[in-house]
């Protein structure tokens, strides 16, 4: 009989075992239906494997397979990957007994040969063939448990454990080789005339029997790896740190004993190859189908491929978590990850895994199969399985992929393994079909219509819960082919980008529904393939051609792609386009890449994206969500002060490059844009930020986001954003007919010097009167420098913003000295405004020891500097360290003057009546003008920038007329259709609502006036 098959050694084991008292069965979860059901499992297997042979005994095995296809019903009530489900299993696999049974049971059927496993048809009521279905019913139920585990149970990596150690991997692999050397060894019938008709007969049921024997060594091969993918990582829980280190070290030594078992027993190679012999067998019975036998073949094999490529696409994750150091891949040999890779380079495999995908592809987009074999009999296994399951109205109108065929094809293609199976650019062409399927998928599930089906060319489409995983995933793919070529100028290499960059809008469009760590992933592909060409150092012109990868990136349609990504973190925080768009503008270089952008792209897109990110600074509030997700949302206020930074104007324009080539000209127009909408909010923002607990908390019932502060290190970097622009405009308010401050020595001595007369002095009077609007009414700089000051020197830290700051303070006071001296005066008061209290010169005082600290760090450090460092100019400064040092020097001197002022203004209300007032505002322009030792600090901001009335001529920011518009309804700003004012026509509002706000807000005073003056 097949069951003495059984080395004696392994049986003798678990017959002391069984015999041995249990412990009563753990019913947590489990129906009192299936808890019989498995008790009574163990003495039905022990009476079995005890039988003689005898024909009388057949309704034993017919009983323990009866158990056993009912413990797998019970098994199927609960959805794979369930908590229920896993309580469930884990729970009945505390059952020791239960354990052993199933141990024996498949210790035996993984040594069986195909005969023995698919008996005669003839002979389908005698004890053989019951005992083969009960044999295979172990295995299936065997699977079946393994399967629905979804975390690391110590009782069921003890009962897989003990698989692998009976060889069980290499049995099945013994198996599938015998099978092999049957298939080859018979002659296919219907390849010759001269065969007998029994042959021909016999030959279906030889298939059969090897088709059996793949699908049974696949699925326990696919339930130990799944198993292994989910054990990997033990979960902390409630457990002790000691119980913690064990069930680590457990997971560890089972994902080694799985490797090297499956590296040692070729199982995946051998069932690649067996299952791709009979795909080219399987056709050839399409004419008969005459037996029960003919018919069911088909579907065993198919379900041996689905199965199969489940077990390849579990151990190419479980290679990618080792390979990124995930599951204490530190602590396990080299050998494991490279071993794993051994398996997956297979050739039969990656093969089989490459051919299958591409059948369901030829399925979904009927596209050519570039000579490989087709199986007729691959879109019934496909498309029948889960169109009716699906929950959707869609699946029931229109075929859907129903396996994870593309899944494992894409873990073959990628270029990880060693011996890639196909080419670059093959694998590339395959890999653009499945992402344009993933995004075709995404816009018919997204209609829910079957008209869009109808329309968009497709045979089938992916089902709705792969359609994100398959895009971005492909993304992936494709990305790791392109990156060894990003610095390649090749024609059919910018082609292949360019194909890349056009899927990627597509995806984030209609197919961005993948776990968050695949999308932050794909963050990093993005900001590799188009940083990688975007460098440049600060005050460097932009070269006249966009880089490759941003010209790339621009012609895919990137620059609205990202647009979009912004307008939907705005209206959600907690979707995925918020978690790319955050992990995108976190990177390091985002500031050089998006300059690029803006400089290279067209010129109302790129505005439109400017004029969405003031957008989402108006929505924003200070206080943001308690959870990671939500204190990475402010990334983007951290990026918008940098790229202010960054796009400082260069000191030293280069000869060699045109001040007015179009990219440095429409980069000046864009920063401009950017001043008048983010510089206001971001004010109103730090504002808000920097106003004591007390008066915070009066406007608490107004913030619809409560939780923790913004960081510090954010409003770090708004302020070293901000202040360098404040500091610039202010300056330049103060002399509207040149771009210096003041004369040289006429300056100094505190009279009048005669400035350069402009080229054109209407338009700089003009342009003063604008950037003048801007700052005191729009930005609100005396209120916003007070709340800052006012904020103490918790910010004031190396790399803080001291040095902005303090020139900040001075410049807006020559500037501007009637509004500070106001805000002086109120903060002289006994009760002062909160944000103006900042304005008292104790709080500019505060300043000079952090200044001194500076200069004296510079002079302690000059000593090591050689003597060619001096002559090296600084990004900013146009000098070295010695310029720059003599500048703080010369900004603590100008802090002093205007603390002594504030000291008068304060003593004084009425300062303005007897002249003090202006005395005091030219003796700190004086003293500013020391400070700004650096040549050509602020020369070319006249020339770089565009005054914000002209931007509204050239038409850059003829948006919304609601100065306080935070609408983001649509996919970009450029496609907004404004509605005008139905009384004067002369505003255009985006909304219902905006125009009832600006009527409020002032509007109704002002509407029609022009018309009525004229």
């Amino acid at each position: 009989m097949p069951h003495r098959r059984q080395p004696s050694a392994t049986a003798r084991h678990h017959q002391e075992a069984s015999s041995s008292s249990s412990p009563p069965f753990p019913a947590d979860g489990i129906s009192s239906d299936f808890e019989a059901c498995l008790q009574r499992l163990p003495a039905a297997t022990q009476r079995f494997l005890s039988l003689q042979g005898r024909p009388s005994e057949l309704n034993v095995a017919k009983e323990l397979s009866g158990n056993l296809g009912s413990v797998c019903e019970h098994l199927d009530g609960h959805s794979e990957g369930s908590p229920s489900a896993s309580q469930v299993v884990a729970s009945a696999l505390e059952y020791q007994a239960l354990r052993v049974a199933l141990l024996r049971l498949v210790a035996i059927a993984s040594r069986l040969t195909p005969t023995e496993l698919f008996p005669d048809p003839n002979v389908s009521h005698t004890l053989a063939a019951a005992s083969a279905w009960a044999f295979f019913q172990s295995c299936e139920a065997t699977a079946k448990l393994l399967r629905k585990l979804t975390s690391f149970q110590a009782p069921a990596v003890d009962f897989a454990r003990k698989l692998l150690r009976m060889q069980t991997l290499q049995a099945l692999s013994r198996q599938l080789a015998a099978a092999l050397e049957v298939l080859q060894s018979s002659p296919n019938p219907y390849h010759r005339v001269l065969q007998q008709q029994q042959q021909q007969q016999r030959w279906p049921h030889m298939l059969m029997q090897v088709g059996i024997t793949a699908y049974m060594s696949c699925n326990l091969l696919a339930a130990l790896a799944l198993h292994v993918q989910a054990s990997a990582d033990p979960e902390a829980g409630g457990a002790g740190h000691q119980r913690q280190q064990q069930q680590r070290q457990a997971a560890r030594s089972y994902l080694r004993e799985f490797v090297a078992a499956l590296h040692a027993s070729y199982l995946m190679e051998h069932a690649a190859k067996l299952l791709l012999l009979l795909k080219e067998s399987v056709p050839l019975l399409e004419a008969r189908m005459s037996t029960q036998v003919d018919g069911m073949l088909p579907q065993t094999v198919g379900r041996a491929c689905t199965i199969l490529q489940q077990a390849y696409e579990a151990c190419s994750r479980l290679h990618a978590r080792l390979d990124s150091g995930a599951a204490g891949a530190s602590r396990l040999p080299s050998s494991v990850l490279d071993h794993l890779c051994q398996v997956l380079s297979g050739r039969c495999l990656q093969h089989a895994m490459i051919l299958h995908g591409l059948e369901a592809l030829c399925i979904a987009d009927r596209g050519p199969m570039y000579g490989l074999p087709y199986g007729p009999w691959y879109p019934s296994v496909c498309l029948a399985r889960f169109a009716a399951s699906h929950g959707s109205s869609v699946s029931e109108q229109v075929p859907v992929l129903g396996d994870n065929a593309l899944q494992a094809m894409l873990a073959a293609l990628q270029p990880v393994f060693r011996v890639p199976p196909l080419g670059r650019r093959a694998g590339l062409a395959l890999l653009m079909r499945v992402g344009r399927l993933a995004v075709v998928s995404g816009q018919v599930w997204a209609s829910a219509t079957a008209a869009s089906f109808r329309g968009s060319g497709l045979e089938a489409i992916l089902p709705c819960t792969l359609v994100g995983m398959t895009g971005v995933f492909t993304l992936h793919v494709a990305f790791q082919h392109l990156r060894p070529l990003q610095h390649d100028s090749a024609a059919h290499v910018a082609r292949e980008v360019l194909a890349w960059w056009s899927l990627v809008e597509g995806v984030v469009r209609h197919a961005l529904c993948a776990p968050a760590c695949m999308v932050e992933r794909l963050a990093v592909y993005l900001e590799g393939t188009i940083g990688a060409t975007a460098r440049w150092g600060q005050g460097v012109p932009l070269p006249a051609a966009p880089p490759p990868g941003v010209a790339a990136a621009l012609a895919g349609g990137f620059l609205p792609c990202l647009e979009r990504l912004l307008r939907r973190t705005g209206v959600d925080f907690h979707n995925l386009e918020t978690v790319l768009a955050n992990a995108l503008l976190g990177r390091s270089n985002s500031p050089q890449w998006l300059i690029a952008l803006l400089a290279y792209g067209e010129e109302r897109q790129a505005a439109a994206l400017v004029v969405t990110v003031g957008k989402l600074l108006r929505r924003a509030d200070p206080r943001v969500v308690a959870t990671p997700l939500g204190l990475r949302t402010w990334a983007l206020l951290e990026v918008v002060g940098t790229i202010a930074t960054v796009l400082w104007p260069p000191a030293e324009p280069k000869a060699d490059v045109e001040a007015s080539a179009p990219q440095q000209r429409q980069l000046g127009l864009l920063t401009s844009c950017m001043l008048c909408e983010w510089l206001p909010p971001l004010s109103r923002l730090l504002q808000r930020r920097t106003v004591p607990a007390a008066a915070a908390s009066a406007e608490q019932h107004r913030s619809t986001l409560p939780g923790a502060a913004l960081s510090e290190s954010a409003c770090v970097k708004a302020l070293r954003g901000v202040l360098p622009w404040v500091s610039a405009l202010a300056l330049q308010c103060l002399d509207p007919g040149s771009s210096r401050l003041v004369g040289t020595a006429a300056a100094a001595s505190g009279s009048a010097a005669p400035a350069a007369a402009p080229a054109t002095p209407a338009d700089a009077c003009v342009s003063h009167v604008d950037w003048r609007l801007l700052l005191l009414e729009e930005v609100d700089v005396v209120r916003l420098l007070g709340a800052v000051l006012g904020a103490g020197a918790d910010w004031h830290q190396p790399g803080g913003a001291t040095h902005d700051l303090a020139l900040g303070c001075c410049a807006v006071a020559a500037a501007f000295p009637e509004q500070v001296r106001q805000a002086v005066v109120v903060a002289a008061a006994e009760d002062p405004d909160p944000a103006a209290a900042g304005w008292r010169p104790a709080r500019l005082r505060a300043l000079v020891p952090l200044l001194s600290a500076d200069v004296q760090a510079k002079e302690e450090g000059g000593d090591a500097v050689t003597a060619g460092s001096s002559s090296s100019s600084d990004s900013r400064s146009g000098g070295g360290d010695e310029a720059r040092m003599v500048s703080t020097s010369a900004l603590v001197r100008a802090v002093d003057a205007l603390a002594e002022q504030l000291d008068a203004w304060s003593c004084d209300g009425q300062a303005g009546a007897d002249g003090r007032q202006a005395d005091g505002a030219t003796g700190l322009r004086a003293a500013l003008h020391e400070a700004l030792t650096e040549p050509g600090c602020f020369e070319t901001l006249p020339e770089a920038l565009v005054s914000p009335g002209e931007l509204r001529l050239r038409g850059l920011l003829r948006g919304c007329g609601n100065p306080g518009c935070a609408n983001l309804a649509g996919d970009s700003e450029a496609e907004v259709k404004l509605k005008g004012c139905g009384r004067c026509g002369a505003v255009g509002y985006c909304c219902r609502e905006c125009q009832v706000a600006h009527w409020r807000a002032g509007h109704k005073e002002v509407c029609g006036q022009d018309r009525v003056a004229g």
